[in-house]
């Protein structure tokens, strides 16, 4: 620490990041901020304009200098990881774009002024995802409490042999004259038996041509159905019971939900980002149109290196 009491190598970072917004952040919309931070606070030219033109490679693979050597990494997030994090964090006004990108990236501007950040939407965001995280957490509770039950029941005694081979012994002995007819009234005897003890089995003792049938598995739900028909492929089984519960089965609500995920797909956007479908879904917007500044968050690929 130098005598000014100014720690070198270091850079400028608002308080009000960590002491409230980083509570509403997720972990990569955290890392995307740090870094554009970092590229508009860590250089003296750009600290009074609060903005900078980042290119996406520098979230995701850091920079290097001419000679090859690195001087930053990236942020150790995906391509598509990252463009989602930079659209949330311009929608909630946090990490604003200005203008269109280009060549040397998109232009970005630090909300200095925390009373400009959407902190109802952050906060309408957060509670939502509490609430689905503990309706997920009860439901394995519950699912683990039921699995647990069955396997402490005891097992039910099974077959009755020694019962249907008695009777049949002294029926046999006492009511089989001839051998013509000994097949013939040992399998009625036995029928007899097995359909007494075992009403609906197979006569003879013959088992079902078609062996155990698995139980047959119930349909998906609708909305389930609703996300293959408009995506052409099943979301994530991870994402059944979210969707299942969110979307409900209401018949309009299954309709929106389809118009969502047609409208996602028919956009070019990651069809496998359920979490940003039901974002939209949640707020009655169809995909690109309805975002809080007015802006579109970008397609799932460009040609523009930077956006």
């Amino acid at each position: 620490m130098t005598d000014s009491g100014l720690i070198p190598n270091s850079f400028q970072h608002p308080n009000v990041y960590i002491d409230r917004l980083s509570y509403y952040l997720t972990p990569a919309e955290e890392k995307v901020l740090n870094k554009a931070i970092r590229e508009i606070y860590g250089w003296h030219n750009k600290i009074a304009d609060r903005r900078s033109r980042i290119a996406l490679s520098v979230f995701t693979d850091g920079k290097r200098n001419e000679a090859g050597d690195i001087l930053c990494l990236g942020c150790g997030l995906s391509t598509q990881a990252v463009r989602e994090a930079l659209v949330t964090l311009d929608e909630f006004r946090v990490l604003l774009k200005i203008g269109k990108p280009n060549i040397l990236g998109q232009m970005f501007e630090i909300q200095d002024n925390p009373d400009k950040i959407d902190w109802a939407g952050l906060a309408h965001r957060k509670q939502a995802a509490d609430e689905q995280n503990a309706e997920r957490t009860r439901a394995a509770i519950e699912a683990a409490t039921v699995a647990r039950a069955q396997k402490q029941q005891p097992e039910q005694a099974q077959g009755v042999t020694s019962d249907i081979t008695s009777d049949l012994m002294s029926d046999i002995a006492s009511g089989v004259t001839s051998d013509s007819n000994k097949e013939t009234q040992l399998e009625t005897q036995k029928e007899t038996q097995v359909a007494r003890v075992a009403p609906g089995a197979p006569a003879g003792g013959k088992k079902d041509s078609g062996g155990t049938r698995a139980k047959r598995k119930d349909p998906p739900h609708k909305a389930i159905g609703m996300f293959r028909d408009n995506a052409s492929r099943y979301p994530p089984k991870s994402w059944y019971a979210d969707i299942a519960s969110t979307v409900g089965t209401d018949p309009a609500r299954l309709e929106f939900w389809g118009r969502v995920v047609k409208k996602w797909v028919g956009l070019g956007w990651n069809p496998m980002n359920v979490e940003g479908m039901l974002d939209h879904y949640r707020r009655n917007e169809l995909p690109g149109d309805g975002y809080r500044n007015g802006k579109q968050p970008p397609p799932a690929q460009s040609t523009v290196r930077g956006i």
